[in-house]
This record gives C-alpha cells, sequence and structure tokens, in this order.
C-alpha cells in the first residue's frame, strides 16, 4: 500500500495514500479498495503479513490490480482499513492518543 509524502498548493507537505496502479493520489477514501494478495501455494498461518494493494476509484484500475499476481484473498473499502490500522496503532479515534495526534496535526497544519 503506498503512502507518500506531497507538498499542496499552500506549500505545506503531508502523506497521501497512492493508488499502486495508476500512481496518483486518492482523495477520497470511500472509493478506494484495499486488495490483500498471496501465491497460489503460500498456507497461511496467523500472525503472517500479506502484501496489499491500493486501489483508486477507476475502473480500469481496479480491472488491472485484479489480473497482477497472486490470488485475492479479501478485499476492504479504503476508508475501513484506515480505522483498522489506527486501531491497530493505538490511535483509535477514542484514545487519548488519538487527541494528541490531531493536535500535533493541526499544530504543524498551522505552521504553514
Amino acid at each position: 500500500m503506498a503512502i507518500k509524502m506531497m507538498m499542496f498548493e499552500n506549500g505545506s507537505t503531508g502523506p497521501v495514500a497512492v493508488c499502486d496502479v495508476c500512481g496518483r493520489p486518492i482523495r477520497d477514501a470511500a472509493g478506494a479498495t484495499v486488495l490483500w494478495l498471496r501465491e497460489q501455494d503460500f498456507g497461511e498461518k496467523p500472525g503472517h503479513l500479506y502484501d496489499a494493494r491500493l486501489v483508486c476509484d477507476s475502473d480500469a484500475c481496479w480491472v488491472k490490480a485484479k489480473a497482477g499476481g497472486g490470488n485475492r484473498i479479501s478485499t476492504m473499502d479504503l476508508s475501513t482499513a484506515l480505522v483498522y490500522l489506527l486501531v491497530n496503532v493505538r490511535l483509535a479515534p477514542d484514545s487519548k492518543n488519538f487527541e494528541q495526534a490531531v493536535d500535533m496535526a493541526a499544530m504543524l497544519d498551522g505552521l504553514v
């Protein structure tokens, strides 16, 4: 899953999600999808990490991503995947860590 830093028109920089197929920044998580892939002879085990592919809302990108190597084992919309990621890194929306991260992001955004 591609996460890159981007410079915005106002001169600030920040992380953006990028389509692994076309390379464009994803500006709406509701239309994007995350696919988890594995090889046919892999064998699943608890704790194993799978490669993920982030796909924008373009039908052409979706077709290319599904045709890529490996077998699709699961898909999730990007909005849901981001919530899972926040919880897995202890940034649940109702946590103190989340509040601190929001405050830091607001402070950094205000510096520009």
